[in-house]
């Protein structure tokens, strides 16, 4: 196998696994959520995130701060999808980070009743990259919107559908030039 060959011979197998990425994230997307609810703690769900993507966070030299409220945040959820959304938004908030830049999650009690009493989390993901642009925020949740040269703009969607299947709300705000902020808010 020559050099040339080889070259050609990992092109075609990287294309693979994008097109592997792609169906799955096709299929996943299609598919009615089924969701394995349990009690979990939401901030440790936020710090398995962080960790595992740690490679990301330090090749970029990205500081990240976590604040927490409360110590443990436990609501009734789906972890394992919990963990897939807010790996999904710290994903595209390093994405959208400058070399050295800051990302900043915050979890609290919020109340969800006129009574006062906290029965809900919010959990807000910061960055303070390129932003966003006016035009393209009401699309960013649209099946297979992306801005990026890779990818398959279902990142969002998943994520938004997510949350929906919970009865929570995503919110997103962004400045071009200033950074995101995403806004995910869950009863307990």
């Amino acid at each position: 196998c020559t050099g040339e060959q080889k070259l050609e011979m990992d092109a075609v197998l990287e294309e693979v696994d994008r097109m592997e990425t792609l169906i799955q994230e096709i299929l996943r997307f299609s598919k009615p959520l089924s969701l394995t609810i349990s009690k979990g703690d939401i901030n440790a769900v936020l710090k398995k995130c962080v960790a595992a993507l740690q490679d990301k966070i330090k090749a970029k030299r990205i500081r990240v701060l976590c604040e927490a409220q409360d110590e443990t945040a436990y609501l009734r959820a789906d972890m394992d999808k919990m963990h897939q959304v807010f790996l999904n938004l710290l994903v595209n908030a390093i994405e959208a980070s400058e070399e050295g830049g800051t990302i900043e999650i915050h979890s609290r009690s919020i109340p969800f009743s006129n009574n006062g009493r906290p029965k809900g989390i919010e959990i807000q993901v910061t960055d303070h990259g390129v932003g966003i642009p006016p035009d393209n925020l009401s699309k960013i949740f649209d099946p297979f919107f992306t801005t990026k040269n890779y990818g398959t703009g279902l990142g969002l969607t998943i994520c938004a559908k997510i949350i929906e299947e919970h009865n929570g709300e995503i919110i997103v705000k962004s400045e071009k030039g200033r950074g995101s902020v995403f806004t995910i808010r869950l009863r307990k």
